[in-house]
């Protein structure tokens, strides 16, 4: 998932399947920061997956995250746990840095007509 600008997150976020990251991981990126429980009910959050903001990272609560942060700055407040997986690096979901390439085509049709 890409965003154009920041990503905020209040909600549990992690897998339904027993087989992460072999089978099941997410991959999020932010153009800028990435915020974690900002908002009321942000509290005490569960998370796993990749995670990249190009500007910042910013966790405010006592949040539990499988996985990893990539990013240019980061500010942790009240101590969140972060749990290194160390097999994510081979199991990237597509699109993100350091992952397999992915190939984007496009195409423009500017006029067609029926023969």
């Amino acid at each position: 998932m890409v965003a154009e600008d920041d990503i905020e997150f209040n909600t549990d976020l992690y897998p339904s399947g027993p087989y992460f990251p072999m089978n099941n991981a997410m991959g999020l990126i932010a153009r800028r920061k990435m915020r974690l429980g900002q908002g009321s009910g942000g509290s005490q959050l569960t998370m796993a997956g990749a995670f990249y903001a190009q500007e910042e990272v910013l966790s405010s609560k006592q949040n539990e995250i499988a996985g990893t942060f990539v990013s240019s700055y980061y500010a942790m407040n009240n101590v969140p746990r972060i749990y290194q997986v160390p097999a994510l690096p081979d199991y990237l979901p597509p699109g993100m840095p350091g992952s397999d390439r992915i190939w984007i085509k496009s195409i423009r049709v500017d006029s067609w007509r029926e023969i």
